[in-house]
């Protein structure tokens, strides 16, 4: 054994924008598949919109549909 400590998490989808905050700044990160990714700023502000953009179009499907 080395030493390190390993964490493992198991986080449910939201609909909100969730920050992680380490040394004094905040980042946001994205899971896919097996991996985890921080997200710039530039990269923060277009996935939330186009996961936005998904969830209203999904929405107005069902409602319509």
């Amino acid at each position: 054994e080395d030493g390190s400590l390993y964490w493992a998490l198991e986080v449910k989808p939201t609909t909100e924008p969730v920050y992680v905050s380490h040394n004094g700044e905040d980042e946001f990160w994205i899971r896919g598949m097996s991996s985890s990714r921080k997200l710039s700023t530039r990269e923060t502000v277009d996935y939330i919109e186009n996961r936005r953009k998904r969830s209203t179009s999904v929405e107005h499907t069902e409602k319509t549909g």
